[in-house]
């Protein structure tokens, strides 16, 4: 063995002891409840978009061949975008190939726009990883509280004068907070407001819109076909300059093949899709306010306001343990660790959808109930924490 893979194992031993070790799921369980996926309206599940893609492959084939700016644009490309643009109320749209490449590219690219850029302290990594890159020009970054306007409102008055965007998420996909209004209010008068949709387009509002949006004052909104969409891709909602200069400096758009054609038109038959789909929304709606309700009788520690909920754990290797008791009951829920959340806020990542209904919730609720009652040393107790409470919901 090579001295770097013995640093590379040393290392995988040190993250088991963190109890932050990570392994690849079995590729084929049998699972009676999965909570752990993004399909929030249950549209891979359901095959609902299997047609579109069967009439799209024949004609489009299957790789992106080269770059957009190379050889990979087409008209799937600009219909696709031009759809974006107009049901979500923007000038322009552009496509990439995930929501990871949209935050990255992005915010890398932002560093030649802004002077400072305030970030939530949960965004999502895409958004940290891309200020840490940069093409060109330097600004200062600076985080403020999960969800605190009057911590924003206190580092923003800092910076007056000088060319501010902020970045914060709609739907916080972890702790299953929406933001708080107050940070978004704030953040569009005083400067540049980036809202990441990604979790809630699509799941959250009728006809699939944002729950801020152009509306409300983001001045760019993030979001992806990978969650409630059912395909592939991500895509940023912007102005006409914005879109223009993205094309000329994000990097994550101009090295990467283009997303595929056939996704692309895929893409646009999902819009219709979740568009037409308010039904599955309340129904989804009504699931997250049951098991909350429930979750939180039964003396959980929860957060979440959506169909994201938090269920907190003692610790990491708590948070695994109840996870892998779970999986042998055939339900899949996702253990949350650090780096991920903050070392003290270990939890259960809930993450409700279309297909399920009220007895799915029961069997869950039968099973954790019992985990508890046999293990109780596994779970956190309510403390009140004030942050964990849901926030009144104002969308």
């Amino acid at each position: 063995m090579k001295s770097i893979e013995e640093r590379a194992q040393k290392l995988c031993r040190d993250f088991q002891t963190k109890g932050v070790f990570r392994r690849l799921p079995p590729d084929d369980v049998h699972l009676r409840l999965n909570l752990a996926s993004n399909d929030y309206l249950g549209i891979v599940r359901r095959g609902l978009l299997r047609p579109s893609l069967t009439k799209h492959a024949s004609r489009c084939g299957t790789g992106g061949g080269s770059s957009r700016l190379v050889f990979g644009n087409t008209r799937a490309h600009r219909i696709l975008e031009e759809k974006l643009a107009d049901h979500f109320e923007y000038e322009a749209a552009l496509v990439f190939t995930s929501g990871f490449m949209a935050n990255y590219g992005l915010c890398s690219a932002l560093r030649e726009l802004a002077d400072v850029v305030l970030i939530d302290k949960r965004v999502h990594a895409s958004v940290v990883d891309g200020l840490m890159q940069s093409m060109g020009g330097k600004c200062e970054i600076k985080s403020f509280k999960h969800n605190d306007a009057e911590h924003y409102r206190h580092l923003s008055e800092r910076f007056k004068g000088r060319e501010m965007a902020t970045i914060t998420e709609s739907l916080f996909s972890m702790t299953g907070h929406v933001c708080n209004r107050g940070v978004i209010e704030e953040a569009g008068q005083r400067g540049f407001l980036i809202v990441d949709e990604a979790h809630s387009l699509g799941a959250v509002k009728s006809r699939g819109k944002a729950i801020f949006g152009k509306a409300a004052g983001a001045d760019i909104t993030i979001g992806t076909f990978g969650k409630a969409f059912g395909c592939v891709g991500g895509f940023i909602l912007c102005s006409a300059p914005v879109h223009t200069f993205l094309v000329n400096r994000c990097r994550s758009f101009i090295f990467t093949t283009a997303l595929p054609e056939v996704y692309a038109a895929v893409g646009t038959d999902a819009i219709d899709l979740v568009a037409g789909m308010d039904e599955e929304r309340e129904k989804l709606a009504a699931l997250a306010n049951y098991l909350r309700t429930q979750l939180t009788s039964s003396g959980f520690r929860v957060s979440g306001d959506a169909h994201i909920l938090a269920i907190y754990c003692k610790g990491a290797e708590e948070a695994v343990e109840i996870s892998r008791r779970l999986g042998e009951r055939g339900i899949a829920l996702y253990a949350v660790r650090a780096p991920t959340v903050p070392p003290k806020e270990i939890l259960l990542r809930v993450s409700l959808n279309g297909t399920l209904d009220r007895a799915d919730l029961d069997f869950l609720l039968e099973e954790l109930q019992k985990l508890k009652r046999e293990h109780p040393h596994l779970f956190e107790e309510d403390d009140c924490s004030p942050l964990l409470r849901q926030l009144p919901l104002s969308f």
